[in-house]
């Protein structure tokens, strides 16, 4: 992970669940970094770049709750 700056533009590069991801963040590289430290703390956190994983559920459990819903 780490920033770096292309044509006077500074982008974030870290990886994400395997895949290399990178950012373009704009003319500050005080504001890249705070990203980047941002983007470290949400993977520790499993909270993927803003969205939560997703967790498994099975079939049948979810065709519990969707029967209890709309039954009332």
């Amino acid at each position: 992970m780490g920033v770096y700056q292309k044509n006077n533009v500074w982008y974030i590069d870290c990886d994400l669940k395997g895949q290399r991801k990178r950012k373009e963040i704009g003319a500050s590289k005080k504001l890249a970094q705070q990203v980047l430290k941002d983007v470290q703390v949400k993977l520790i956190k499993k909270e993927y770049l803003g969205i939560h994983e997703e967790k498994k559920i099975t079939f049948e459990d979810y065709a519990k709750d969707y029967l209890i819903f709309f039954q009332g």
